[in-house]
Parts: C-alpha cells; structure tokens; sequence
C-alpha cells in the first residue's frame, strides 16, 4: 500500500564549511538531492499521533508500526491505531522501546522493562523470557531466523531465541559485561553488537563475537547497514565504514575527526537505498550526507545538511530513523512523527529568485536563468554563471545555430555571446513588450512585438511582415522540422509563413486557443486550451479534451526522444509519442501519467506564462511556477503508479 495521506548541542565542524558537490559538466547526472528538495511531512499529537517514538518498524501490509512511550501504535498514512496491550499484563511496561519485522511476518515488541511481546492474528502476545529484561533496546533477526535482543543491564546484555527457547549470550561467546547500545543483522548472516567498550562482531558461520579494533573511542556509538551491505559505526570520530564484502576494513571514510558528533545519548543511524547518510544525536535533529560526500576522504561537516524544528521537523530531539518500502524516511521525535519522501518532482532553490524568472533551453539543451535584469547559465549542478546584468524587463528570448543568444528588452534587442553582448535598436517602441523571436538556421531573425506586428531582420535592416489581418497579434513564433516558420496569432490561429507571405493552415476551433507548439517527429505537436493537435503537411489530426478530458488547461509542452509533456491544470502530464501517435490514427485509448501535488508539484502555472516548461540537456523537464522552480528526471523516477 501507498502512505499518503548529538551533546554539545550540535554537529561540530572540523573544517572550512565547503559546498555539497563539486562542479560538474552540464551533461552530468542531476545533481544528488539535498534535504530540503524531500517531500517533507509531520505528524503531531493535533493530528493523533503519538509522542516519544522510540522504534519503527514496516510490516508486509505496508503499515507502520511505532514503539512509543504510550504503547503500541499502527499507521496507515492516515490514522494512528493504539494497539490495546495484552489484557490483565502488570508485568511490561506499557513503554515500547525496539521493534522487528521478521520473515515469518510477526512483529516482535520490546518493552521498556518487562520483557517481549509478539503482534500476530490482530492482538499482542506474551513472550517468556527467563530473565525478562530491563529495557530492550533492539530486535533483530539474523538470516538463520534467531532472533536476538539487547537490553539495556550490563551484565548479559545478548540474548537469542532459537529453537523456541532463550539462551544467554555473554563472556563464553565473546561478549563481555558492558551496556550495548546497537545490535546489528546484515543479510550475510553476521551479527554486530556496538557498547561501552567497542564494537563486536559475529561473523557468519562462526560462534563466537570478536571485538573490532579501534571501537573503543567513545561509549555512544551505534551501527548501521549501507545500501552495498557494508557496515558503518557512528561515534564520536563521525561515520566509519567496517566491514566490506564479510571481511573487516582498515578503510574509514571520511577520514576520522572530520566528521564529529558529540552526544550524550546513543546516536541514530541510517543509510537510505541511494546511500546517503542520515543521522541524529537525538538533541539537535536531523542530519544528512550526501552519497558522494560520504565517499570523500576530504569531506567535512561543511557538507553536512541539516534540519530541525526551525526547519519544520516536529521536534530536535529525533529518536528513531526507518526507511520505508517506497524509499521514504520516516523520523520518530519526541513529538511526533516526520516522513521525507523523494518525490519526483524536484525544487530548484537556486533557480527560483526572489523576484520570479524563467528558464530557457537552447536548441542544444543549454540552460539558462532569466530575470527581470540578468541573464545567467546554469550548470550542472544547478549553480548558476551571471553573463549579464544589464536587462530590463526581457520580453522575447531565442538562441541562435551558434549558441548566441537574442534577448528582446528595453534597453533594444541584446546580441549575447557568451558574456559579451551588443545592443542594436528595435524596430518599434522598445517600451512595448516584445513576445516572442526565432532565429533560422541560416541566422535570419524574427521578432514579433504583439500587436505592433511581426519583423524579418536580415544583417541590420528591419522588415515588417504582415500576417492576416492589419490588427493580427502574433504570440508565438517556431521552426516545423523542414525549417519553415510558423506564427501563432491571437484568436485566428495558426500561420504559415514563407516568401514573405502567410497562410493560415489551421483556425484552431477544435482545440481552443493555442498555447505551445513543437517539433513531433516529422510533423508538429500543438498544444491548446481544450486538447492537442497533430500538424503534417497541411493535414491536421486532434484529441480534443472532450474525450481525452485530462488535456483541458495545457499551459506548455516539452517533448523528449520517448515521450510528451504537458503542463496543464492538473500537474504535469507525461504520455509516450508511440501512445500519442497511435491515438492520432485511431482516436483510442491514450494511457498517460499524471505528477501532481503528491509528486512534488506544490505550485500551479499561472495561465500565460512565458515558456513554463522546458528540458535541458542532461534529460530533465524543467517547470517554472509563481513560487519557483522544479525538475523531474524522466531517467529516475520513483513514481509509483
């Protein structure tokens, strides 16, 4: 199922704080998300749910289950259930502490003090044990399906149920009487214990726990499992990796001492499926690395990204981390619950300024970022290079065969080569708002200023072209893939323009006003208000809104080598070209798939923005909105349809 619905206060930086990443080539992957670009969640006592969640834990139905200081609880993205203890029981605490999920699909309980209980058919069960613990501290079940336990007492911390009885697991087995504050059970059969004097580990196929050389820095320390199976230890020299393909590593990465967390209490500890760190000293909230920060040698607490109650987290006292079946991240706090998911549509904060811009793609996929004065390339790593700052108010905007770009504005029109740029006047009143430009291979320039008219620049002289009518308003201007230019003009619909006349191939009536046009393999793709229309030649095909009604409210269109984009009221429309194509032969069925707020699209589209939808070289579809901008990488959606 779907769920919708550390001490000293602080991490300490060791280093200069430096940036997450480095920079890359603009046709790199995506850069890796950070925190803030998560779908971030919570959940309070205003919502029911509980507080002080010590534990979490999945079962195979999808719901979740959290270990509180209240009991028992189950969540099914909605509603919190308290889970009635067993009837007439005095002898565990109501106080849940640790919680496991095993194969057999039992869901084992520990209590603060009392011992275990065992959730299975609907209602909790008791579960002897010889020596009831004092607080269990974790569960886990190793690949031979025993289960083990540590509680919190210093003498005979280990137990394991096997064969249906307990046995005690101390010095004969190599454990010394210490307090253990992790317990660990990878999938290669090898069990680990974290306490007071250092890190032990029970490989598999063996009997006995041998200690870890070099654990013994600190008494707070807990484990955890990375997304290859390697095993990390967090203390007080930050993350270390220790274990490798079932054999101890002398490899610490980063190196020690540059990734610090004091803590007076045992830290939390978690590694999500695309290998970022994620972290807590249970004080000061969340804390995550990156992948590649974490296999920097050179990384320090610079590039740590944090997130606290300032932030929005429920609480900065973070208590327990689980990853979910989805990839999500679910934080257990002192008041609540929290969820980080990574939805698919991705904010951009550095290409959302203050004042609102948009983004440009040229014809090789070049990204740039414009504003109200300045124009800027984006990188890779989404940063941006200012190329300049000398606009005011960009009405029109095309790139030229060579990778120059043309910037209608009022200060005339603006040649920009890279950084340098060169400013020729307007053909008309360069107070008036410019619409749109396209540039011919051959480096011919057109310009439409709306109602003043379109233009033809050849070398430095201007040429007004008419189109239609003497009042013909021209709001959108494109090449068809054999080179010849189209104009779209408001309330007559599509031109075609060539020896200096135009002819009108399509009024449009059947899909209202037309918003976005596009190349669609040897035709063109029109998008409008009330669906999408297919230009071949002179032959025109549509899927109207009426029978496709989730095409109503196109506000853009970006296409990829597969599929369509559209940008409508709904959220952000994908649809295959071989579906598209084969709906235009026969008016079938049109399988599409929608991205919307629960994806991560937080932000409507004004209706008559400029260019809201672009892609840009490295395959992503960038969306401009009012409250900034997004990015989805059709390559590595997480989507779950």
């Amino acid at each position: 199922m779907r769920l919708r619905g550390l001490a000293g206060h602080c991490f300490v930086l060791v280093l200069s704080v430096a940036l997450i990443g480095a920079a890359r080539p603009s046709h790199a992957q995506p850069p890796e998300r950070s925190i803030a670009q998560y779908r971030h969640s919570h959940w309070t006592s205003e919502d029911g749910a509980p507080s002080n969640i010590a534990a979490i834990a999945q079962s195979a139905d999808g719901f979740l289950w959290l270990g509180t200081s209240d009991g028992l609880y189950r969540f099914d993205g909605i509603r919190f259930q308290r889970i009635k203890p067993i009837p007439g029981d005095r002898t565990r605490s109501p106080q849940v502490s640790a919680l496991a999920v095993t194969r057999s699909g039992d869901l084992w309980v520990g209590h603060r003090w009392g011992g275990i209980a065992i959730y299975r058919g609907g209602q909790l069960h008791p579960v002897s044990m010889p020596r009831p613990a004092e607080s269990v501290v974790a569960i886990a079940e190793d690949q031979a399906g025993d289960i083990w336990t540590v509680s919190g007492r210093s003498r005979g911390p280990v137990s394991r149920y096997r064969h249906g009885r307990w046995e005690s697991v101390g010095k004969a087995e190599g454990v010394p009487d210490q307090v253990v504050g992790a317990l660990l059970a990878p999938r290669d059969g090898s069990v680990w214990i974290a306490g007071w004097d250092g890190v032990s580990v029970r490989p598999s196929g063996h009997t006995r726990f041998e200690p870890v050389a070099g654990t013994a820095d600190d008494e707070n320390k807990t484990l955890s499992v990375g997304r290859m199976g390697e095993v990390w230890m967090l203390g007080l020299d930050g993350p270390r990796r220790l274990w490798v393909n079932g054999a101890l590593t002398p490899f610490q990465t980063p190196a020690p001492g540059r990734l610090r967390v004091r803590t007076h209490q045992t830290p939390r500890l978690l590694f999500d499926r695309q290998g970022a760190m994620w972290a807590t000293d249970q004080e000061s909230g969340l804390m995550r690395l990156a992948a590649a920060a974490l296999a920097d040698r050179n990384a320090d607490s610079g590039q740590l990204q944090l997130f606290g109650r300032a932030d929005g987290l429920s609480s900065d006292g973070v208590t327990a981390l689980f990853e979910g079946r989805e990839g999500e991240i679910w934080v257990g706090t002192t008041a609540g619950l929290d969820r980080f998911r990574p939805a698919d549509v991705v904010p951009a904060p550095t290409l959302s300024p203050p004042g609102g811009g948009l983004l440009f793609a040229d014809r090789h996929g070049g990204l740039y970022l414009i504003d109200s004065s300045t124009v800027s390339r984006v990188a890779g790593d989404d940063r941006v290079e200012l190329l300049t700052d000398s606009l005011n108010d960009v009405g029109a905007i095309c790139d030229a065969p060579d990778g120059s770009l043309w910037l209608a504005s009022a200060p005339g029109l603006i040649h920009l080569t890279g950084k340098r740029s060169i400013v020729t006047p307007l053909p008309y009143d360069p107070t008036l708002s410019s619409v749109a430009c396209v540039v011919e291979p051959g480096g011919r320039l057109w310009l439409s200023a709306g109602p003043e008219g379109l233009f033809r620049r050849d070398g430095d002289r201007w040429t007004p072209v008419p189109v239609g009518s003497s009042d013909a308003h021209v709001r959108g201007l494109r090449l068809d893939p054999a080179g010849r230019l189209l104009a779209v003009v408001r309330n007559k619909g599509l031109y075609r323009i060539a020896d200096g006349r135009a002819k009108l191939v399509w009024s449009g009536d059947q899909i209202g006003r037309i918003v976005a046009l596009g190349p669609y393999e040897d035709a063109m793709l029109i998008a409008g208000i009330y669906g999408v229309g297919q230009l071949h030649g002179d032959r025109l095909q549509v899927l109207a809104s009426d029978r496709y009604p989730w095409l109503a409210n196109i506000r853009g269109l970006a296409q990829t080598a597969t599929d369509a984009w559209f940008l409508t009221d709904r959220g952000l429309i994908r649809v295959t070209l071989g579906d598209l194509r084969r709906a235009f032969r026969d008016q079938g069925p049109l399988p599409h798939e929608l991205f919307d707020a629960d994806d991560g699209l937080i932000s409507a589209v004004q209706f008559g923005a400029n260019r809201p939808i672009t892609t840009s070289r490295d395959g992503r579809i960038w969306i401009t909105t009012p409250d900034g901008a997004f990015w989805i990488d059709p390559a590595r959606r997480i989507h779950n349809t």
